[in-house]
């Protein structure tokens, strides 16, 4: 498992055209659609990674590379049995590339919210969050692991159980400036 991240002001006009030019119609479509600009360089740059570290690995071209979106919205590879993960906030965008099926998230430090807290956490993690030095930290943190579980099953949260489901899952979270990023890649049986 590898993954990368971008800062989305670090690439060029030409970059973001390029790799724009590159993607499926559907994708370009959908993002002709935003409204904001940043939405679409971190929609934008979360492919170019993908695309450029999947090129790499099989010494190939970023474009032909050709990524497409699975019906539950999972990105995949289909001209390689690699698996991929994408996510942006903020300034950042990242990806994740495994041999299994792997999620990553993304997420900005925000000021912490009670409300959103009790409806995504167990009774345990509210009381982390409770007992934590920062409560915006500590809630993001979780819930960066819980939108990488997500990602990981390609379930949605009435799915995959947003109030449990980070029982038995190995994650890996990072923080650097004020975000956290989290991974969960499936275990072996």
């Amino acid at each position: 498992m590898d993954w990368y991240k971008c800062n989305i002001d670090d690439i060029e006009k030409e970059e973001y055209e390029y790799f724009f030019s590159i993607m499926g119609k559907e994708k370009r479509e959908r993002i002709l659609r935003f409204k904001n600009e940043d939405d679409k360089k971190r929609s934008i740059c979360a492919e170019m990674l993908a695309k450029c570290e999947i090129a790499k690995r099989y010494g190939i071209k970023p474009c032909d590379v050709i990524l497409d979106t699975a019906e539950n919205g999972k990105p995949y590879c289909k001209n390689s049995d690699v698996h991929l993960s994408l996510s942006h906030s903020g300034d950042y965008a990242v990806c994740a590339i495994g041999e299994k099926p792997i999620g990553i998230d993304i997420q900005k430090i925000v000021p912490y919210n009670e409300k959103t807290a009790r409806k995504v956490c167990s009774k345990i993690e509210l009381e982390t969050i409770e007992k934590s030095a920062d409560k915006s930290e500590e809630f993001i943190k979780l819930w960066t692991e819980k939108e990488a579980v997500m990602k990981m099953t390609g379930l949605g949260i009435g799915e995959v159980g947003i109030k449990t489901c980070l029982d038995g899952k190995k994650i890996e979270t990072v923080r650097f400036l004020d975000y956290f990023i989290s991974i969960c890649e499936k275990a072996d049986c």
